[in-house]
């Protein structure tokens, strides 16, 4: 609620542009805070794959579908 879409997609094309071995770990530690409860939601899930798409990276393996 405390961040704008256009802040949000500002942030994430800057991420983007972060030297390209960083980009997985980025993701991964995302997931990792976001699933800190035990459980990723589906949301969480969406956002973190959406990310990965903007950063053009793979999504971290505990991300990939089965």
């Amino acid at each position: 609620d405390q961040c704008s879409v256009a802040a949000f997609s500002k942030a994430v094309h800057e991420l983007g542009n972060c030297y390209p071995l960083l980009k997985p770990r980025i993701l991964k530690a995302m997931a990792l805070a976001a699933g800190e409860d035990g459980k990723l939601s589906p949301e969480e899930r969406e956002i973190i794959a959406a990310m990965a798409a903007v950063m053009d990276s793979p999504l971290p393996g505990a991300l990939q579908a089965d």
